[in-house]
């Protein structure tokens, strides 16, 4: 087992208080006295990536965290001094903690990675510096296929099997059997067809075809046909006068 470096005193890693941010977690009196609850301190190399599933988080440099013990009849705690002692994991063993601060990252990166900067309250803008000083972003965007539902109709080019797909954007794309589902072998010429597609992010190619679900054919409207319609639907200007009050 790997320690932390001996030290000569027990080290106050956090105030008492910053035990309620997460909700869990009370100290049973006000005078208690948390240096007296660290003990047998365990270091956790993470290394140059955090892994979540099929998640991957380059990190900008090699992190270290440390896992403390409870003496008492609590689960011990994981914390990385890069991102601050309000992140904090909880369990009862050094896996079990470190897995869940991870978990933490992963939740706290999605919820504001999804979000533009005029979006992010103070606290959040806060957060995200933290994980942008520690995460390296771009190779993340990069790297990470993006997610998307796409409607097409399979044709069939000069062969007997479904070799292209006119997307409803007005894209043509090749396509190999191999990469798609089992089912998609079976599909006639015209056939429309709903998909889930992982893509490149960088040059949109296709990765990977989750899944896919034939449909009832459904008019596809042209550039002019789509504007037209669009603008034959009743708007708030067309509307009546009213009085409110």
């Amino acid at each position: 087992m790997q320690y932390a470096p001996q030290i000569d005193r027990t080290p106050v890693l956090r105030r008492t208080e910053d035990f309620s941010v997460r909700g869990v977690g009370v100290w049973p009196t006000e005078s208690y006295d948390s240096t007296k609850d660290r003990f047998d301190v365990m270091k956790w190399p993470i290394g140059r990536s955090l892994q979540v599933g099929k998640t991957i988080y380059p990190l900008r440099h090699d992190l270290v965290g440390y896992f403390y013990p409870s003496k008492l009849d609590r689960e011990g705690e994981f914390l990385v001094e890069a991102f601050g002692s309000k992140l904090t994991g909880s369990g009862s063993t050094p896996r079990d903690a470190f897995l869940d601060w991870r978990d933490q990252i992963h939740r706290l990166f999605q919820s504001l990675y999804a979000k533009r900067p005029f979006e992010m309250k103070d606290d959040e803008k806060a957060w995200w510096l933290i994980l942008e000083n520690e995460i390296d972003v771009t190779v993340y965007r990069n790297n990470t296929p993006l997610v998307v539902k796409q409607i097409g109709k399979v044709s069939h080019g000069m062969r007997s099997h479904p070799v292209k797909i006119a997307w409803e954007d007005g894209t043509n794309e090749s396509i190999k059997l191999e990469d798609m589902p089992a089912e998609f072998a079976g599909y006639r010429p015209g056939q429309p067809f709903e998909a889930i597609v992982e893509r490149d992010p960088i040059d949109y190619r296709i990765l990977n075809v989750i899944y896919v679900r034939r449909i009832h054919d459904l008019p596809w409207l042209s550039r002019e046909e789509f504007d037209e319609f669009v603008g034959s639907i009743p708007t708030t200007k067309s509307a009546p006068a009213t009085n409110w009050d």
